[in-house]
């Protein structure tokens, strides 16, 4: 069965003719791989700038991070900052009366960049056989790891920023509904309503977390009976809540790292307005690639400069369940 059939009937129009033509493409790269044009320089480096394109664009096109932070982007070597500036004050003063005097005062937060990137070796005699589609699932590879690592950075900054009990934007409770102990839907109204209220920034909140935490949250949802039969109906259908109270649920894709370490806590909600954090990324991806000299080995190697920051930590809120394990 090839790729572009389901059930042996051919999937019909322009999704099939795409497909038919990204196999054709594999071939053809897997084929020219095989070559003589892998000792080709010209060759390598247009693949390699080929799969850099492909590995970029996933990543502006796939990621979360407009919904969750203001991105900043920056090129090598410029300085990215935050600057919150208060101080002026307004007063009413009755004619020939004397205006009191402010002065204007500002927290300058700058970003430092650190490198987020990848380091692929393969064996050459394995990647030449099947390069059309190893090059794709390196791109795929690629695209997740790099989306996963940043978005962990944030959501770690956040944790360091909210640290724990004690903090003002910091909420624990015993699982996720009515019983004594848990973290209410009231509670969680409360997180938003004071979110929003110091948000300065009109996107509003959004709320992100693992599949375990927005089902919680989905669940109360509907034995709380605040939706419509219908609307009620549908959560159950799909699985999806969509939208609570007019904020946007986001559920975090499971990611893993290569020693099978979730990226992102099972038990934390995170509730945050854009302008509560940034996060700053430099120049574009970089890559090299290329074959050992005294070796039998691909190599494929890729960077970034991303840096982070939680500034206003009062425009978020930290939810964690502590009857689920991280």
């Amino acid at each position: 069965m090839s790729a572009y059939e389901t059930k042996g009937r051919p999937i019909p129009g322009a999704a099939g003719t795409a497909i038919m033509a990204l196999d054709e493409a594999t071939a053809k790269l897997t084929e020219e791989a095989r070559s003589d044009l892998w000792n080709d320089q010209a060759w390598r480096d247009a693949t390699a700038a080929e799969i850099t394109e492909q590995i970029w664009w996933g990543f502006q096109h796939e990621n979360l991070l407009p919904l969750l932070t203001t991105v900043e982007t920056a090129d090598e070597g410029d300085r990215i900052v935050v600057e919150d500036v208060y101080g002026t004050e307004v007063h009413w003063v009755g004619l020939g009366g004397q205006i009191d005097e402010t002065t204007m005062t500002q927290d300058v937060f700058e970003l430092r960049p650190d490198y987020v990137g990848f380091h692929v070796s393969q064996s050459e005699r394995e990647m030449r056989q099947n390069f059309g589609v190893k090059s794709q699932q390196l791109v795929q590879s690629c695209v997740q790891q790099i989306d996963a690592a940043i978005s962990h950075r944030l959501f770690r900054t956040f944790q360091i920023a909210i640290p724990g009990p004690g903090h003002a934007s910091f909420i624990q409770g015993a699982g996720i509904g009515s019983g004594g102990g848990a973290i209410t839907l009231a509670m969680i109204d409360t997180a938003i309503d004071e979110v929003e209220d110091e948000s300065i920034d009109e996107g509003g909140a959004t709320i992100v977390g693992r599949r375990r935490m927005v089902a919680a949250v989905m669940d109360a949802v509907r034995d709380s009976n605040l939706f419509a039969p219908e609307q009620n109906d549908a959560i159950a259908r799909t699985g999806r809540l969509g939208t609570y109270r007019g904020v946007p649920v986001v559920q975090l894709k499971n990611f893993r790292d290569r020693n099978k370490r979730a990226y992102f806590p099972r038990n934390e909600l995170l509730v945050a307005a854009k302008d509560a954090s940034k996060v700053g990324l430099w120049g574009t991806l970089a890559t090299k690639e290329g074959s050992e000299q005294f070796g039998w080995r691909w190599h494929f190697l890729g960077r970034r400069s991303a840096g982070f920051v939680v500034h206003r930590p009062e425009s978020a809120r930290r939810i964690v369940d502590t009857s689920v394990t991280p």
